[in-house]
C-alpha cells in the first residue's frame, strides 16, 4: 500500500504534518480507526446514534449501501437477524424508489442495526 510506504520514509523526505495525514488515511484504509472506535462506543455503554445516507439499495438485495456526510461509506448487511424491521424497511425503499434526493437514515452505535428513517430531501 502506498500510504504504508510513505510512512516508512525518513522525516527529511515527508514532514510530521505529512506523516499525521498518513497515519490517518492508514487507519481509515485499514479499518483500525473504525475498530477503535467501535469498542470505544461499545465502552462507554452504547453511544449516540450514527447518521447516513443511503446511496444504494438493490432491488430484493440483502444489503444497504450508506455513506456518511464526510463521505464515509458502509454497506449494511440486512439477512441478520434484527438489522431492519420488514416495516422501516419498505419506507427507506419507497422513499429510495420516488427519486427523493436524499433518504437519510440512522444506525445504532456499532452501525449493525437500522434505527430510524429520519426523512427524504428532494
Amino acid at each position: 500500500m502506498l500510504v504504508d510506504d510513505a510512512l516508512k520514509m525518513p522525516f527529511t523526505v515527508f514532514t510530521t504534518s505529512h506523516k499525521k495525514t498518513y497515519l490517518k488515511w492508514h487507519a481509515k484504509l485499514t479499518g483500525e480507526g473504525d475498530k477503535g472506535q467501535q469498542r470505544g462506543a461499545a465502552a462507554a455503554g452504547g453511544g449516540k446514534p450514527v447518521t447516513y445516507t443511503v446511496y444504494d439499495l438493490p432491488e430484493g438485495g440483502a444489503c444497504l449501501g450508506l455513506m456518511t456526510d464526510e463521505g464515509d461509506t458502509l454497506e449494511l448487511q440486512l439477512a441478520g437477524p434484527g438489522a431492519c424491521q420488514p416495516e422501516l424497511l419498505a419506507q427507506i425503499r419507497a422513499a429510495f424508489e420516488a427519486g427523493e434526493d436524499e433518504v437519510r437514515i440512522t444506525l445504532n452505535a456499532d452501525r449493525t442495526t437500522v434505527t430510524g428513517l429520519l426523512g427524504a430531501k428532494s
